[in-house]
């Protein structure tokens, strides 16, 4: 799908109802992508999984999505997120999955 796609796909999950399980693996995502998904993320309120292996994401996602979940305001409903086999150095992202998991979200990288 990529980039362009992830605007069209965040306006449909930002009003979603129903959606709980989003898979994007190999969509050829970038970070740039990702920044209109986690908008949307924000948003909804029923999406508990998301998968995102196989894309072209790097620490920045992570660390986008970090401060997304961080944010008190927030009451985020996504329980499980895979960034696995992506462009992401796991050594850089110890300190965001710590701070994922704190909020009681599993993230895989």
């Amino acid at each position: 799908m990529g980039d362009k796609a992830m605007t069209h796909l965040a306006d449909l999950l930002a009003d979603s109802k129903n959606a709980k399980i989003l898979k994007l693996k190999k969509n050829k995502i970038t970070d740039e992508g990702f920044s209109v998904l986690n908008e949307a993320f924000r948003k909804n309120e029923t999406l508990k999984s998301i998968m995102l292996d196989f894309n072209q994401l790097t620490e920045k996602s992570i660390e986008n999505f970090t401060k997304m979940v961080a944010n008190k305001k927030n009451t985020l409903s996504i329980k499980r997120i895979s960034f696995m086999n992506n462009n992401i150095v796991i050594g850089k992202c110890k300190a965001f999955i710590k701070d994922v998991k704190s909020r009681e979200v599993d993230m895989y990288i």
